[in-house]
């Protein structure tokens, strides 16, 4: 036995009356199904709007668009912007996907980044997808503040990545120190470091 519910859009109290600017969502509306096994599946109501076959058509358009606008910025060490606009995330992409099946990368040899959100994780990142090889970011906490780096071991092992990228040079030589620790990084073509 199912039982289905609608749930519409939740109306607004006193509290939309403060000085704030509205935000458009688009109608939340939801029908629930709810079996009888405790499953519950959530649909919403509005049919998908079309949508790019692949996520960098985004960047292409945009790229195409609007080449100098910025799409990403972050401060650098000595407190100034570093930006990248699509256009120059459009042309380093296509280089480093290049480079990255240059060097045999694929779905058996993935890439894994082993940074903090960064424009440099972006660009490895933006890199895999324009080449269709799977990367997996990985938290810097695994191999910097892990004792045993387990979990760190546990991944590369899961992974088997064929390149590791580590954004803070320093992290990096960890990795390359740690390397006979994790069994299956001695797979690993290369490790490389921003610096």
């Amino acid at each position: 036995m199912t039982a289905q519910a609608d749930i519409a859009p939740p109306q607004h109290s006193a509290a939309g009356a403060a000085p704030l600017r509205g935000i458009s969502f688009c109608d939340p509306a939801v029908s629930i199904d709810r079996r009888d096994d405790g499953t519950i599946y959530l649909r919403p109501k509005t049919p998908l709007g079309d949508y790019p076959a692949r996520i960098t058509d985004r960047l292409h358009h945009w790229a195409d668009v609007a080449p100098d606008r910025v799409f990403m910025a972050e401060r650098d060490h000595g407190r100034l912007w570093r930006q990248l606009t699509y256009g120059e995330l459009l042309i380093a992409s296509r280089h480093i996907a290049s480079a990255l099946l240059m060097r045999g990368l694929s779905a058996e040899k993935p890439v894994v980044i082993l940074s903090g959100n960064s424009i440099d994780h972006a660009l490895v990142a933006f890199g895999a997808l324009h080449a269709g090889i799977p990367f997996c970011p990985v938290s810097p906490a695994y191999s910097l503040i892990s004792k045993d780096y387990g979990k760190l071991a546990y991944l590369m092992k899961l992974l088997t990545p064929g390149l590791v990228f580590a954004d803070d040079a320093d992290n990096q030589r960890l990795v390359r120190r740690r390397k006979s620790r994790f069994g299956p990084l001695d797979k690993v073509t290369e490790i490389v470091e921003k610096n």
